[in-house]
């Protein structure tokens, strides 16, 4: 038997964080701060996120990443979901 050519699943796994602000088509809304840790694996992509003022919340973040494209889903809270492409 030999096992030498197997290579864990959690080799493939990488971490990112991004820093920026939501910006929205209604010119009259404020940008709203964001940060996303990301973890992206095999199974998907998960970690956390992190909104501010005027827009305060947090939550776990998941989704799927395809060809460097992400989908990614979270519940922040106060009957506020995120969703971005």
């Amino acid at each position: 038997m030999c096992v030498s050519g197997i290579t864990p699943l959690t080799s493939f796994a990488y971490q990112a964080a991004f820093e920026g602000l939501l910006i929205s088509d209604n010119l009259s809304d404020p940008p709203i701060p964001i940060v996303l840790n990301l973890e992206v694996n095999l199974a998907g992509v998960s970690g956390m996120v992190k909104t501010g003022s005027p827009q305060p919340g947090a939550g776990v973040l998941g989704g799927d990443e395809q060809f460097g494209t992400c989908d990614l889903r979270s519940d922040l809270g106060q009957l506020t979901l995120l969703r971005m492409r």
